[in-house]
C-alpha cells in the first residue's frame, strides 16, 4: 500500500476525508479498489481531479486503476484541463483503454465547442468512428456532415446522421441515413438501424416513411436465423402500430412465434392505444399479454426474470390504466420476490396519485420485503408533498421513520436514512433531518464489510454537503473513533 493521502486530522472532521482514509486503510486488494471506485465520483463532483487521480493510481488492480483513470481524465477534459487529461492517458497502462480515455477526452472537447482539438484527438485513434459521431452531434449541420464523412463504420454513420437531422431538423437526413444502413454488414445491425430511422421519422411525423423503412426491416427480419428474430418482429409490430397502421401491425405480429415477445409487443399496442385514448382497446392488449406470457410453459422460457419483469410491467401498466386492484392482483402473483415488491412499491404510488390511499395500503401490506416497503412508503408522502399536501406528507415520513426500526439490512437502511433526511429537510423539518443524519452516522459504523461502510461514509457526506449541515462534537468522536479502529 502507498503512502496515505488523507491527513488523520483532516479525516476527523470531514465525512469523505474519513471515507477516504478508510479505503486507504483495507488491506485486500479487492476490498481496496472496490472501496476507491465508490469514492472517486465524489472528488470529480467536487472537481479535486488532482487527488482522484492520486487516489485511482494506488490501486494495485490494473485494470480497475485503468478504468478510473478514464474518468479522471475526462473530468480534467471536461473542465478545460486537457494538458493534465492527457497526461493522464499516458499514465494508463492499457492501450484500448487510452483509446477510450482519447475519445472521452475529444467528445469533452466538442461539448466544450473545440473542434479542432475534438477533430484533431479523433484523427489519432486507431477506430476514431464514435468519437468523430459524437463530435458531428455538437456541430453546426455543414461542418457535422464533413465530419460524418471521416465514420468507418455504416452503422456509427447512419446514427450520426439521424442525430444531425434531430439537432437541425433536416427531415431529408434521415434518407442519407437509410442509404448507408444498407452497406451495414451484420444483418442484426442493419435491422436495429432501420428501426432506428423508421422511429425517428414517426417522431418526426413522417409516418409514410417509417412504413417504408419498417417493411425494409421485416424483409430482412424474415431471412434472419437469430434469436432475435422474434424481439425484432415485436417492434417492427410496434413501429407499424405508431405508424398508424393496425393492419401491418398485426402482420408483423402474426410472424412472432415467442410468447414472451408477443406479450411485450402486446404491452407496447396497450401503450399505443391508451396515447390515442382507445382505452378498451388498450385493456384488451395488455389483458391479452398477460393472458399469452401466463401461458408460456417454463421448457419455452429464455430468460425467466425477463419473463417475470414483464409481468411485474403488466401489473403496472394495469394501475396506470385505472384497473389498480387487477394490477395488485397480478403483481402479488409473481414469483421473483425482488420483481413483486418492486411492481407493489410502484402500484402503491399509482394508486395514492390516484387519490386511492386505501388501495395504497393495501399494495403496501404486500411487500414482505421491510426496507422496499420504508422507501414506498417514502415514494406515498413524496406523491402527497407533490400534491401540496404537506401535512399527510409529514405524517407518512415520520411513518416510514418509525418503520425503519424493522429494516434488517444495515447497508440498505444507511440508504434509507439519507432519503429520509432529504425529505425531512425539505418539508421544513431541518432538525428531525439533522438528527436523522447523526443516526445514520452510527448506525453505519456497524457496517461489517469495509468497503460498504466506505460506500456508506461517502453517500453521508453528499446527504450533508446537499443539506449543508456541519459535524457536531459526537459526529467527529464517532469518525476518530473508526479511524483508531482502522489504524490498529
Amino acid at each position: 500500500m502507498s503512502e496515505q493521502l488523507i491527513d488523520i486530522k483532516e479525516a476527523e472532521t470531514d465525512l469523505l476525508a474519513c471515507a477516504t482514509f478508510l479505503a486507504e486503510k483495507i488491506g485486500s486488494s479487492d476490498g481496496h479498489s472496490e472501496a476507491i471506485k465508490e469514492i472517486l465520483p465524489y472528488y470529480l463532483a467536487k472537481k479535486e481531479v488532482d487527488l482522484a487521480a492520486e487516489l485511482a493510481d494506488a490501486i494495485d488492480d490494473p485494470f480497475v486503476r485503468d478504468q478510473l483513470l478514464v474518468s479522471v481524465a475526462e473530468k480534467c477534459a471536461e473542465l478545460g484541463d486537457d494538458d493534465y487529461a492527457l497526461q493522464l492517458v499516458e499514465s494508463i497502462e492499457e492501450s484500448s483503454f487510452q483509446g477510450v480515455a482519447l475519445e472521452q477526452i475529444s467528445i469533452q472537447n466538442a461539448i466544450n465547442t473545440e473542434f479542432e482539438k475534438a477533430l484533431k484527438i479523433a484523427d489519432s485513434l486507431e477506430h476514431g468512428s464514435n468519437a468523430y459521431a459524437a463530435i458531428a452531434g455538437y456541430q453546426e449541420k455543414a461542418e457535422a456532415l464533413k465530419t460524418v464523412e471521416k465514420i468507418e463504420f455504416p452503422y456509427v454513420k447512419a446514427h450520426a446522421l439521424q442525430t444531425i437531422a434531430l439537432n437541425s431538423k433536416d427531415i431529408n437526413l434521415l434518407e442519407k441515413a437509410t442509404e448507408v444502413a444498407q452497406d451495414i454488414e451484420f444483418e442484426e445491425e442493419r435491422i436495429r438501424a432501420y428501426l432506428e430511422i423508421s422511429y425517428q421519422y414517426i417522431e418526426s411525423k413522417r409516418k409514410d416513411k417509417a412504413i417504408e423503412v419498417l417493411d425494409k426491416a421485416r424483409q430482412f427480419v424474415e431471412t434472419l436465423d437469430s434469436i432475435q428474430r422474434d424481439s425484432f418482429f415485436s417492434q417492427i409490430a410496434n413501429g407499424f402500430l405508431k405508424a398508424g397502421s393496425l393492419d401491418l401491425a398485426d402482420r408483423a405480429l402474426d410472424l412472432v412465434s415467442d410468447k414472451y415477445e408477443m406479450a411485450h409487443a402486446l404491452v407496447g399496442f396497450a401503450d399505443e392505444f391508451l396515447e390515442r385514448g382507445e382505452e378498451t382497446d388498450a385493456l384488451e392488449s395488455l389483458e391479452e399479454a398477460y393472458q399469452i406470457l401466463k401461458s408460456q410453459p417454463e421448457k419455452e422460457t429464455r430468460n425467466s426474470k425477463a419473463k417475470y419483469n414483464l409481468f411485474g410491467l403488466i401489473a403496472g401498466r394495469f394501475a396506470t390504466f385505472g384497473k389498480l386492484e387487477r394490477g395488485i392482483e397480478i403483481a402479488n402473483e409473481n414469483p421473483y420476490d425482488e420483481i413483486r415488491n418492486n411492481a407493489l412499491s410502484q402500484i402503491a404510488i399509482i394508486c395514492e396519485t390516484n387519490l386511492n390511499d386505501d388501495l395504497a395500503q393495501r399494495a403496501l401490506g404486500d411487500i414482505d420485503d421491510e426496507s422496499e416497503r420504508t422507501l414506498a412508503m417514502i415514494g406515498l408522502s413524496d406523491v402527497n408533498r407533490r400534491n401540496q399536501k404537506s401535512e399527510f406528507a409529514l405524517k407518512q415520513l415520520k411513518e416510514a421513520y418509525f418503520h425503519l426500526n424493522s429494516v434488517q439490512q444495515i447497508s440498505m437502511k444507511s440508504l434509507i436514512f439519507n432519503r429520509l433526511a432529504e425529505r425531512f429537510n425539505i418539508l421544513g423539518e431541518p432538525e428531525t433531518a439533522r438528527k436523522i443524519c447523526s443516526e445514520n452516522l452510527l448506525h453505519l459504523t456497524q457496517i461489517l464489510d469495509e468497503s460498504h461502510r466506505v460506500k456508506a461514509l461517502a453517500e453521508l457526506s453528499a446527504t450533508f454537503a446537499a443539506l449543508e449541515f456541519k459535524l457536531n462534537d459526537s459526529d467527529t468522536e464517532i469518525l476518530r473513533t473508526m479511524i483508531r479502529k482502522a489504524s490498529w
